[in-house]
């Protein structure tokens, strides 16, 4: 019984194979020609807004439709660009909103589906803001030390002092200076220069420049030991003598490399008083 029905499956094996293929595409093409309706998520995007304004509230990503047409079609649009266009041309700052209508769907050229109704959202609210220009000083952000051995040799200041924001108004009413990425101290070994980005709080607001550039001046210490330099004494009251022992003292100093090495012992003091 067994070897019949192995003989049945695999006598003239490539003709059933090739039945059932036909078969297949009888049926897709049965299933892509008739209408259908399908839930579609589709990408919200908004135009016209004048340059003169900026969105501070942004609508959702997508939007969730219904649509209607030939399965071939309807197929068409899971690898085509439709999008919810919202038209922003005439709006005027503050709070906006607006009715989301199956005529605001941008279809691909040649796809033949009718938008039928849009479900979620029905309706975008939107912030608008005046987009504005102004100066505000930059703040240098410092974090830990200097390694060991190394100071600064003069002011760190960025380059520039001052830089434009723009952004809506109601963002830059309030910022009065914006800071630098941290600059590292603990990282430095040496002097050098550095960019670093401007920090906003947040991603509506633009500096131009947006990167200012800081000149770390860095000198590392260095020690050197001065042996046998004279103790001297000072302000010893009338009628009274002293005698030191040692004479003479050995000094360590610790300074710049340029400094310490032109150090003559006879510029150095041992003193008591």
């Amino acid at each position: 019984m067994i070897p019949n029905i192995t003989g049945w499956f695999t006598e003239h094996l490539g003709v059933k194979l090739l039945a059932l293929l036909l078969a297949l595409a009888v049926y897709a093409h049965v299933y892509t020609e008739q209408e259908q309706e399908w839930q579609l998520r589709v990408p919200l995007r908004v135009a016209g807004l004048p340059p003169n304004l900026v969105l501070t509230d942004h609508p959702a990503d997508m939007v969730q439709l219904s649509a209607r047409g030939k399965g071939k079609d309807l197929l068409k649009l899971k690898v085509q660009d439709p999008r919810m266009v919202v038209d922003l041309s005439e709006v005027h700052p503050g709070r906006v909103q607006r009715m989301l209508s199956p005529a605001d769907v941008e279809l691909p050229v040649g796809v033949e589906v009718v938008v039928t109704a849009v479900t979620e959202p029905r309706m975008v609210s939107l912030a608008v803001d005046t987009v504005i220009t102004r100066e505000v000083d930059v703040r240098l952000s410092l974090l830990g030390d200097l390694p060991e051995n190394y100071v600064l040799d003069g002011v760190i200041r960025p380059e520039p002092t001052r830089v434009r924001l723009t952004g809506p108004a109601g963002e830059l009413a309030g910022i009065t200076m914006v800071s630098t990425e941290p600059l590292r101290l603990n990282e430095l070994g040496g002097a050098g220069g550095f960019e670093l980005g401007l920090v906003t709080d947040t991603l509506d607001v633009s500096a131009e420049p947006a990167v200012v550039r800081v000149e770390v001046p860095i000198l590392r210490l260095v020690p050197r030991t001065l042996a046998l330099v004279p103790v001297e004494l000072e302000n010893l009251a009338a009628g009274f003598h002293a005698e030191v022992d040692p004479e003479s003292a050995q000094v360590v100093v610790r300074g710049p490399a340029v400094v310490v090495d032109s150090l003559r012992p006879e510029e150095v003091r041992v003193v008591l008083d």
